[in-house]
């Protein structure tokens, strides 16, 4: 008497291995794949919204949620990001130093508007919200800096979801520091700055050739 083909197919369904997790170096023990994750890390660095988020990944809002979560996290670790009381203390020293008055209203209306009752602020994690709006504000880097400057972090720390270390952050570090370099050098290039400070261009150039990459 023939089997129950029911009974087979069940059979073959359970005979089947479970698909293990992908060793991603990335994201650790995840199912996700690094294109995708990627994708992710590409919308935080374009400041694209959670929402956006989901709709160009087809992730769900807690996948992208924890994914932006674990990027801000790693940002801080590595002082991309900074606290809101670093950034003051900052400001409050070139203030005294060079007699310049910061524009706090417009900061304070900017980091409001920015973090305001937004959906996935809680208590444990506002300050991180605050220290991402900081950073929108200064304007530094692009787009495209900011996620070469996050797989930057995951290279030197290990997979976003596990303890970062600070084994290999130096190339990170230079990459900050070039970065740096070239925003001051196009200051230098605009307006009357330019020729009170012209003796720093060389020291740019020499660092941009040290570097081995233009900036």
């Amino acid at each position: 008497m023939p089997g129950d083909p029911q009974k087979a197919r069940q059979h073959r369904k359970l005979e089947q291995p479970k698909k293990a997790a992908s060793r991603s170096k990335l994201l650790a023990s995840s199912k996700l794949s690094d294109a995708k994750i990627r994708e992710v890390i590409r919308c935080y660095a374009f400041a694209r919204s959670p929402a956006e988020a989901i709709a160009r990944t087809g992730l769900s809002h807690v996948t992208i949620y924890r994914l932006y979560g674990l990027i801000r996290q790693r940002l801080a670790f590595f002082d991309v990001l900074i606290s809101k009381e670093k950034f003051v203390d900052f400001i409050n020293e070139g203030e005294e130093e060079n007699g310049l008055r910061f524009k706090w209203e417009e900061f304070e209306r900017f980091i409001q508007q920015a973090v305001g009752n937004h959906r996935g602020i809680k208590p444990h994690n506002r300050a991180l919200y605050v220290s991402e709006a900081i950073y929108r504000f200064e304007g530094h880097h692009s787009p495209q800096q900011l996620y070469r400057l996050i797989m930057m972090t995951i290279r030197a720390g290990g997979p976003l979801n596990r303890a970062p270390a600070f084994g290999a952050s130096w190339p990170l570090t230079m990459e900050i520091i070039r970065l740096n370099m070239l925003r001051a050098r196009a200051v230098l290039r605009r307006g009357g700055v330019q020729s009170e400070l012209a003796w720093l261009l060389p020291a740019l150039n020499a660092f941009e050739e040290r570097a081995g990459r233009p900036i």
